[in-house]
Order: C-alpha cells, then sequence, then structure tokens
C-alpha cells in the first residue's frame, strides 16, 4: 500500500512557502504605499514628474521618502503661493 499522505517535511514547507507568499505580498503593498506618498508629496511641493518620485520612494523606501520631505518647495510653487498671500493682504485692505 503507497503511503500518499504528505510527509512532515512537505507540510513544513508547504507553510513555509504560505508565509513567504503573504509576506511577500505585505512588502509590495508597503512599496507601493511608499512610492505613493513620495510622489504625492513631491507633487505638493510643486515638482514634476511623479513617476520619478514614486519610483523614489518605491526603491528606497524611507530613505526616497525622506530625500523628498528634504527637498526645497520649487521655486515656481514659493512664487504661486507667495501671489496668492499678497493678493489676500490687498484684498483685506480694501
Amino acid at each position: 500500500m503507497a503511503n500518499t499522505s504528505p510527509t512532515m517535511m512537505q507540510q513544513m514547507m508547504a507553510g513555509v512557502s504560505t508565509v513567504l507568499t503573504v509576506a511577500g505580498i505585505v512588502v509590495l503593498i508597503l512599496m507601493i504605499i511608499q512610492g505613493l506618498l513620495a510622489a504625492r508629496l513631491a507633487a505638493q511641493k510643486g515638482y514634476k514628474g511623479g513617476v520619478k518620485y514614486f519610483l523614489l520612494g518605491f526603491f528606497l523606501g524611507l530613505i526616497g521618502l525622506v530625500y523628498v520631505a528634504g527637498k526645497p518647495v520649487a521655486p515656481k510653487k514659493v512664487a504661486q503661493q507667495q501671489k496668492h498671500l499678497a493678493e489676500a493682504v490687498v484684498d483685506a485692505l480694501q
């Protein structure tokens, strides 16, 4: 009579495979989230090229996020903010 039940080693390897698959999916989701956060932060600071910043956050993770967070606000964005502020001051004084 042939033994059709899996051995203990086969059961253990199947369990390890499942754990590694779930861990890989969780890591991939976290990498995507970090990429999206980096791209959004760069856009809020006035930088174009969201794909570039997404990839930076995706592949470098926390280092990429710190890099984007440390970038100064784009000069064009600063000028735009100053213009809106000046208009608000003028409106308030009238």
